[in-house]
């Protein structure tokens, strides 16, 4: 049980935090949106050469920013709501009397296609954009995108003490209460280190003109598939 733990929790962090400061987090938050809004509405309207091609448009784009191995991490995260999405629609026509495996096949495509592009936005959010928005509101509010972008130290903390743990032969539950315990710790330590910044905080926004164009690319695509295709 604790090397699956650590197993999910290596795999959740290389899906979502494996790069830092990388030109598609540079972007803006907004195409970033727009894109996953556009891939909802194609699986929405059920246009799946439409998601096809802005799925391989983003793979092309994750590529250029030296970015394919969080990709492959997020695809294997991806199929889990998949692959429990064809499961449904395959129990759902046994059901009925008229199972058809190429129809589960196609929902499981669909699905992870839609959750890859999902998780585009936790790869490319611009956390210094998000940051000065909600800066009107108070110092506290512009400091909680940065404090969540900190959040995958935790999680490798917690892969490496499963594995640590799974080696020395103790319990999961064991394991299980340090891994909160700690996630306390840490979450404390966080609070503390910037309660002093919220007296004098400003963020500052970082672009990439790189990113920004990358992503205004893949909004044209996905805006011309839909215009033709659907």
């Amino acid at each position: 049980m604790a090397s699956i733990l650590g197993l999910v929790s290596r795999y959740v962090y290389k899906a979502l935090f494996l790069y830092g400061a990388t030109p598609l987090r540079m972007g803006s938050t907004a195409l970033v949106a727009i894109h996953v809004a556009l891939c909802a509405y194609a699986t929405w309207i059920g246009c799946l050469p439409c998601l096809a091609i802005s799925t391989l448009s983003l793979v092309a784009i994750y590529a250029l920013c030296g970015m394919a191995r969080i990709l492959l991490y997020a695809a294997a995260l991806a199929s889990i709501p998949g692959a429990w999405m064809a499961l449904t629609t395959l129990l759902t026509q046994l059901a009925l009397g008229a199972p058809s495996p190429l129809a589960a096949l196609q929902v499981f495509a669909r699905y992870t296609a839609l959750a890859v592009n999902a998780l585009y936005l936790a790869h490319a959010a611009n956390v210094t954009e998000l940051s000065k928005l909600l800066r009107p509101a108070s110092r506290e509010a512009a400091l909680v995108p940065l404090a969540i972008a900190r959040m995958g130290m935790l999680v490798r903390e917690v892969a490496d003490m499963c594995d640590i743990h799974r080696l020395k032969g103790v319990s999961t539950s064991r394991t299980l209460a340090m891994a909160l315990v700690r996630s306390e710790e840490v979450a404390e330590l966080m609070e503390e280190g910037l309660w002093v910044k919220t007296l004098r905080f400003e963020p500052k926004t970082l672009y990439s003109a790189r990113g920004v164009a990358l992503q205004l690319a893949l909004v044209a695509i996905d805006a011309a598939a839909l215009a033709i295709l659907s």
